[in-house]
């Protein structure tokens, strides 16, 4: 799937909340950050490296050897 090139334009924008006496409640994201890849809503595929589930990455295996090794 493609990545969008202006992804702040497929939401709209929700009604601010009026709170004269408070600076950052007024203020509203026009574009997504510099850092951010692609949706300001997309959670894990806005990270360069996804996280990934798979015990292939590695880390599930050292804490089942640990484990192991104190239960021996």
């Amino acid at each position: 799937m493609p990545m969008l090139k202006e992804p702040w334009k497929k939401y709209k924008k929700f009604q601010p909340v009026n709170l004269p006496d408070r600076q950052w409640p007024s203020k509203s994201l026009d574009k997504a950050p510099r850092w951010l890849a692609t949706d300001l809503r997309d959670g894990n595929q806005s990270l360069p490296d996804p996280m990934a589930s798979s015990p292939s990455n590695g880390s599930l295996g050292r804490y089942t050897t640990k484990e192991e090794k104190r239960n021996e």
